[in-house]
């Protein structure tokens, strides 16, 4: 079983666009799964869920909201507090994806960066932090890789890039990415 988690880091302006920005940030979920369609890959069950860095002002309003057609999504005020360096609000996220997803193993956790994940100033410091989400919520056949286009060495990279119109780029060709995911 394979969990896609698209990862917004700082682009949650879109989420102050109201029921535009969701509408643009769904469109993008559903470009991912057409994607993979496309590229013939079978037997590979896509679940996307919702990280929010930093919570928005909107944040008290979205707390404790399952956004619809995310299955299963995360409860976006279970990331709160992740820019203060722990990475145990993620990693609860993370676990409780794992506990509604009965009898989804092995599971493969895809964080997706939308392009800022390694901004100037922040060097590797949040991909350490995910490094130690490992730890925190490994179990039986779970991995947890970070998908990144901004070349953080040792990753193993499936690169999907979400547009805001929901357009999905690779910079892999269509080969690649289905050669790796078959290989899941």
């Amino acid at each position: 079983m394979v969990y896609v988690a698209v990862l917004l880091d700082r682009s949650h302006s879109m989420f102050s666009e109201g029921i535009g920005g969701m509408s643009k940030y769904m469109a993008g979920v559903r470009g991912i799964e057409e994607f993979l369609g496309n590229i013939g890959v079978s037997g590979v069950n896509v679940y996307v869920g919702l990280f929010l860095f930093p919570p928005s002002n909107l944040i008290d309003v979205l707390n404790g909201f399952y956004l619809p057609g995310f299955v299963p999504a995360t409860k976006i005020h279970e990331l709160r507090g992740y820019r203060a360096g722990s990475g145990t609000p993620i990693g609860r996220a993370l676990i409780n994806v794992v506990n509604r997803c009965p009898g989804c193993r092995p599971l493969v956790v895809k964080l997706i960066s939308d392009g800022e994940w390694n901004e100037p100033g922040n060097p590797n410091d949040r991909v350490a932090e995910l490094n130690q989400l490992e730890g925190i919520v490994r179990g039986g056949d779970i991995r947890i890789d970070l998908i990144n286009i901004a070349g953080v060495p040792d990753v193993d990279l499936i690169e999907f890039i979400v547009g805001h119109g929901g357009r999905v780029y690779s910079p892999m060709s269509i080969n690649d990415v289905a050669s790796a995911l078959a290989d899941l």
